[in-house]
């Protein structure tokens, strides 16, 4: 449970939503209430180390600026446990709207990385709430940024990506039907086939056949 307030606060700090950032941090503050003053200078410390290094993941500049930003020394140097939580709250504040500068810039770095990510792992067992997790955000926003970033949503896309690649086997010639399907991650070879009629019209043996008669005639018409 502390690990998913931890993720959703670094979202709200990724897209400089302050006012989301300060309900969620005295959320997690009054977690910590009864505490003594070394138990939350540790909690306190290594929150903000949380958020610098998995903000620095983006990119090194992004890295170097938000830990300009964050002083651990202040956190524990703090007289009182007050103290401990107001240093902190004004380093992820300082943090939050600098990223908010940028959030364009962020979003778009985060959807190519997960696209990039897709298509790596496109004939794996890749889920939306797999990717989510991989570039650390909630599923339910990463489902709704991605559709408006790229213009169609997760399922779609992974299920385009799937097909490109199996066209391009369809036209090497070198693999049968089943090993394609399998080669894309689809472990039923009838899916395979009722889904890629469904996307391009026709069966993938089809589509072979008709590559290689445009192929031919491209070739007639060299000569």
């Amino acid at each position: 449970r502390d690990a998913k307030r931890q993720q959703l606060l670094i979202t709200h700090i990724n897209y400089g939503n302050v006012q989301a950032m300060e309900n969620l941090f005295f959320q997690m503050q009054e977690l910590t209430a009864d505490a003594d003053l070394s138990y939350v200078q540790d909690a306190c410390i290594n929150l903000l180390a949380l958020v610098v290094n998995r903000l620095g993941e983006y990119d090194i500049v992004t890295y170097q600026e938000v830990k300009e930003l964050a002083s651990y020394v202040r956190i524990a140097s703090s007289k009182t446990a007050e103290e401990a939580f107001r240093q902190t709250l004004q380093m992820l504040r300082a943090i939050t709207v600098y990223m908010g500068q940028r959030s364009d810039a962020a979003q778009g770095d985060i959807i190519e990385k997960a696209k990039q990510y897709i298509n790596d792992n496109y004939n794996k067992d890749i889920t939306l709430f797999s990717v989510a997790d991989y570039i650390f955000l909630s599923p339910a926003y990463f489902s709704r940024l991605f559709k408006e970033k790229v213009g169609e949503n997760f399922k779609d896309y992974l299920v385009r990506i799937k097909l490109e690649h199996a066209t391009r086997l369809l036209q090497s010639g070198h693999y049968k039907i089943f090993e394609i399907s399998q080669i894309v991650g689809y472990k039923s070879t009838k899916y395979f086939y009722r889904l890629f009629k469904s996307y391009y019209g026709c069966t993938p043996n089809e589509f072979r056949q008709n590559w290689q008669m445009k192929g031919e005639t491209d070739d007639d018409g060299r000569k």
